[in-house]
């Protein structure tokens, strides 16, 4: 279990056992549990350069390395990559295959869910919550009609 060597207290062993589930059984609520304590929640897409997130921050990390680098849990990774690995695993893992009788499947809804939720939350803690685009506005020139011009001016 992740973290039970020095602890041996119940707050200890209950935080052992949710990364534990997490990293090495991908449960994917666990993992979404440890994200909104960690990160809250999102920032828009409009926004997202303003705001520090540690998920969204070590997934796009994970975004820039190879294939092989992105789905290995190594031992000296920090326990937040090994999460986002699990989590990047289970967007991207093919549903559709099954790996043991080499052909193909029809995946069950709750293996569908599992994946979208992941998949969502990748894409979402990778660029912020998507909302409507910024409208930029542009400046019209504004003209004085020759009518108004004409009109004589009033002083008080």
């Amino acid at each position: 279990m992740i973290g039970m060597a020095g602890g041996q207290n119940a707050s200890d062993f209950l935080v052992s056992r949710l990364f534990t589930d997490a990293v090495f059984s991908q449960d994917i609520r666990s993992i979404q549990l440890i994200i909104n304590r960690i990160d809250g929640g999102l920032p828009k897409d409009t926004e997202v350069d303003y705001y520090q997130t540690e998920f969204g921050d070590c997934l796009n990390e994970i975004m820039g390395m190879t294939r092989t680098e992105q789905l290995t849990i190594e031992p000296d990774d920090t326990v937040m990559m090994a999460l986002c690995k699990s989590l990047f695993q289970l967007a991207t893992q093919d549903i559709y295959w099954d790996s043991e009788k080499l052909r193909s499947r029809r995946p069950s809804d709750s293996m569908k869910k599992e994946r979208d939720a992941a998949l969502r939350m990748v894409l979402e803690r990778t660029g912020g919550r998507k909302t409507m685009s910024a409208v930029t506005k542009e400046a019209e020139d504004v003209e004085i009609a020759p009518w108004i011009a004409e009109l004589p001016e009033i002083t008080s």
